[in-house]
């Protein structure tokens, strides 16, 4: 069987090319032996702490096992890349080691144009080591159209492990009270004061009452423009909202179940194919998103509704509709979950992704 060396966002603030990795590393069929690669927020030192001993690891690693394949989640962040990354790409092609490099974030283009002239060269440098990159979404495939004499790609969905559990029954509610969740980092790109100014409007219009609103996620202390204290204040505006914070397991599960309506508002630049949207499908919710990523591909064959980014009135007349529309929410607990465990599915995502890594010559 295959050796296979992975390395990944393992620890530090939860997102989603961390849960991708970690989905992966659980459920390949493959020999991995896994590397952590730090993960979001913390200070400048615990981040520089935390990419040397990657670096450190990985190379000992691929000199110690000989692994066959090296599969890696690159970053696309100039610092992050050149004194972490690059220096594991440059060992692995020094000992003929094939890599795989899996993009989850839809900034890397942008990201590469914006980096100091000598940072890019580095980068490009070391991502002629890379054999094969995997995308989210064929429109994602731009992103390497510099390397395209270098690497082969390949398309693989996101997964989720709610998609493979039998659909649950939501917990009972008012009927006359919509019931919405936001799950996601708490950071301002992710839309999160759009929809409460959305839920704040529904509330004048419609009467207050008729709509809770339930929040799930870490304050992205690091980069988010949200203070605990502002959040608290912005929720505490609205008749009946409350902040749950940061869920995983069966607590994230009842969150999901209690709702009638998933609400992903973001405008967040890099947005690609977020796998809250596939956790919402999975568990029957209506999903209300922005246009933004690939988002829609997500949603193609489901129950949902989309808006433009930064649209509040748009998004308010979506949360009116779901409201005035109980046929809509009955229909997604019928069709999403099914939708979701034929394309969503963890055996899938893991099956396509070993394979690839495989028939890698």
């Amino acid at each position: 069987m295959l050796k296979v060396l992975a390395l990944g966002p393992m620890s530090g603030m939860r997102t989603g090319q961390q849960r991708a990795f970690l989905l992966f590393i659980r459920h390949s069929a493959l020999q991995l032996t896994a590397i952590d690669s730090g993960g979001e927020g913390g200070g400048f030192a615990s981040k520089a702490w935390s990419r040397a001993l990657a670096v450190a690891r990985a190379i000992r690693q691929m000199l110690m096992n000989r692994p066959d394949r090296l599969y890696m989640t690159a970053s696309s962040k100039p610092m992050a890349f050149v004194f972490k990354d690059a220096p594991i790409l440059f060992a692995a092609r020094l000992l003929r080691i094939p890599v795989i490099n899996h993009l989850h974030g839809n900034g890397f283009s942008q990201a590469r144009a914006a980096m100091p002239m000598l940072a890019r060269a580095v980068l490009d440098a070391a991502y002629r080591s890379i054999r094969l990159s995997i995308v989210l979404d064929p429109r994602m495939k731009y992103h390497f159209d510099a390397y395209a004499r270098y690497m082969s790609l390949r398309t693989i969905m996101n997964a989720s492990e709610l998609a493979d559990c039998p659909t649950a029954t939501q917990t009972p509610g008012d009927r006359g009270l919509l019931r919405v969740l936001f799950l996601s980092n708490i950071q301002l790109y992710k839309g999160l004061l759009d929809l409460t100014e959305a839920v704040r409007r529904f509330e004048s219009s419609e009467g207050r009452g008729l709509i809770s609103l339930e929040v799930v996620g870490t304050i992205a202390k690091s980069i988010s423009d949200i203070s605990a204290e502002e959040l608290a204040a912005e929720l505490g505006s609205l008749s009946s909202a409350r902040y749950l914070g940061p869920l995983d397991g069966e607590a994230k599960l009842a969150a999901l179940h209690r709702a009638d309506v998933f609400v992903f508002p973001s405008y967040h630049p890099s947005e690609a194919s977020p796998l809250s949207v596939i956790e919402a499908l999975s568990a029957g919710l209506f999903v209300i998103a922005s246009r933004i990523g690939y988002v829609d591909e997500l949603l193609s064959g489901t129950e949902h509704r989309l808006i433009s980014p930064r649209d509040i009135s748009g998004l308010a007349a979506a949360l009116r509709d779901a409201s005035n529309n109980p046929g809509l929410l009955d229909r997604a607990r019928a069709m999403n979950p099914n939708t979701a465990r034929r394309r969503f599915s963890v055996n899938r995502y893991a099956a396509e992704l070993d394979d690839a890594i495989t028939a890698l010559s």
